[in-house]
């Protein structure tokens, strides 16, 4: 944890109290998705022990990343019950919380796959998220923002991203523990077979494709300077892409509960739960 006043330990309880909420707030948002209470509940769950996610939750600057998520998931639960009031509230929050929440309006539209939103309220948010950023970059330019998004940029942002989403340890936690990795890439073959066996099923397709999307958007305002190292210095970029990387796993494997589904997220779980540790005592 950065810093040594009296206050580190109250914004460290804050972030952990907040990190808790916020997967309360996974689990309402699956449940909006049309998921069972099941599914809802290990989408939390493997989202809670993301290892990934430590670097915001235990540094004390990653507070920002924390309440913005816990500010975008309110917009999007608001949302879809109609609460367009409470929703454009906690969407300006967010986006003054940090600028990355500017991706908000997009997962809104994600959501609009499974839930009925007010179009009214899908324009608002794009209008202010537009408003926001052009005010943001004439306070406060950012160089090289606006740089295309090339071939080799697009390519970095998706091998970072999903290699990272779905490996969230660092090299060397690879290498003392050798087991993990094999164990890993069972895994999460044994998910995508699953997927495979059920082409037919667009309901399930229809979750592991929103969440897929929702990883991809929540990234896209830092595609310019989005890096995790192999040391996760970084990670934090993570915290809210996770939420639709959950989805998506969970969904695939639980939509129809069978022994394999189980194994396979009973070990991520699991593994999750390790990295999480391990990742914890790195940062003290």
């Amino acid at each position: 944890l950065g810093g040594h006043g009296t206050c580190a330990p109250v914004f460290q309880a804050v972030n952990v109290a907040l990190h808790g909420l916020n997967g309360y707030l996974t689990y309402r948002l699956t449940r909006e998705l049309g998921e069972s209470a099941e599914v809802a509940l290990v989408v939390a769950a493997l989202w809670l022990v993301f290892p990934g996610s430590v670097e915001a939750v235990t540094w004390l600057s990653g507070l920002h990343d924390v309440l913005m998520v816990t500010l975008v998931m309110s917009f999007l639960i608001a949302a879809s019950r109609g609460q367009s009031a409470v929703a454009i509230v906690c969407l300006v929050l967010a986006t003054f919380s940090k600028e990355t929440a500017v991706c908000t309006p997009v997962l809104l539209l994600l959501l609009r796959f499974r839930r009925r939103i007010a179009t009214p309220l899908i324009v608002t948010a794009f209008a202010w998220c537009l408003l926001f950023g052009l005010a943001r970059l004439a306070f406060k330019p950012t160089d090289g923002l606006f740089e295309p998004l090339t071939g080799f940029l697009a390519k970095n942002l998706l091998a970072s991203l999903y290699g990272s989403l779905a490996m969230p340890w660092t090299r060397e936690q690879m290498f003392a523990y050798p087991w993990l990795l094999s164990t890993l890439v069972i895994a999460t073959a044994m998910v995508f077979s699953l997927a495979i066996a059920r082409l037919s099923d667009r309901a399930m397709w229809t979750n592991a494709a929103i969440g897929c999307a929702w990883a991809l958007a929540a990234a896209l305002p830092l595609y310019r300077f989005f890096y995790v190292a192999p040391d996760l210095l970084g990670s934090r970029y993570l915290y809210l892409p996770a939420v639709g990387w959950s989805l998506a796993i969970v969904s695939t494997a639980l939509r129809h509960p069978n022994l394999t589904g189980r194994i396979a997220i009973a070990v991520l779980v699991c593994a999750g739960g390790m990295g999480r540790v391990v990742q914890r005592h790195r940062w003290g």
